[in-house]
């Protein structure tokens, strides 16, 4: 089945200073099932799905080779078909969740 994969990204990094460092973005993943509809037929692509994420993180160089970072992604997912009716438009196309990230890193 053919279908249409988009990704839109925006993200900003500021250092604040030598040691310490923010990160903000977002991004839109569109995923187009539908191109290859058979309208006439019995096998119609009801997929049209929106993935949107918010992210932002903060990174602090506690030495020159040791590195620790904090962050939060939200993630947001959708589906794009609002007209279909309740027994194809399956509960876990819509779906929210957020991710904490904590990390050390030792470089040498």
């Amino acid at each position: 089945m053919p279908y249409e994969e988009f990704t839109y990204s925006l993200v900003y990094h500021w250092s604040a200073s030598k040691q310490l460092g923010f990160d903000l973005g977002a991004k839109v993943f569109e995923h187009n099932y539908t191109l290859g509809n058979d309208q006439a037929g019995s096998a119609p692509s009801l997929r049209l799905d929106y993935d949107y994420e918010g992210f932002g993180g903060v990174t602090y160089a506690i030495t020159a080779h040791v590195i620790a970072n904090l962050g939060y992604n939200f993630d947001a997912g959708r589906n794009g078909l609002d007209s279909l009716p309740a027994k194809f438009d399956p509960s876990y196309r819509d779906f929210d969740q957020g991710v904490l990230v904590a990390g050390l890193q030792y470089r040498f």
